[in-house]
């Protein structure tokens, strides 16, 4: 294995332990800034049903998921093929499926 190969390998490793911010966005809207400046407490900001929900890391949107229900729960599935390519065949998909699979080996 050549330094470089190995450089590749050891960093994809330690990418796995970086912290980052995930989230859901369920719904976006534009307004006015008129609007949102005579907003009042009870007021009531009429947004669809999402059909799309985006997932965002780092404030970037890496992809999309289905709004939905299981178990009689409110959830989101999301599609999540070979996104983000972390180098060393390492996908940001492969790391969230491996600390899930690790999650559900420790309940």
């Amino acid at each position: 294995m050549s330094l470089e190969d190995e450089w590749q390998v050891r960093l994809a490793d330690q990418m796995r332990d970086v912290p980052v911010e995930i989230a859901g966005v369920l719904a976006t809207i534009e307004l006015p800034l008129r609007n949102l400046l005579g907003l009042k407490v009870d007021d009531v900001i009429d947004l669809s049903p999402p059909g799309r929900v985006s997932l965002e890391v780092q404030n970037q949107t890496v992809g999309f998921g289905q709004y939905g229900v299981f178990d009689d729960k409110k959830s989101v599935k999301y599609g999540m093929e070979g996104l983000l390519d972390l180098g060393a065949g390492v996908t940001l998909s492969s790391a969230v499926d491996e600390a899930l699979n690790e999650d559900a080996g420790n309940e």
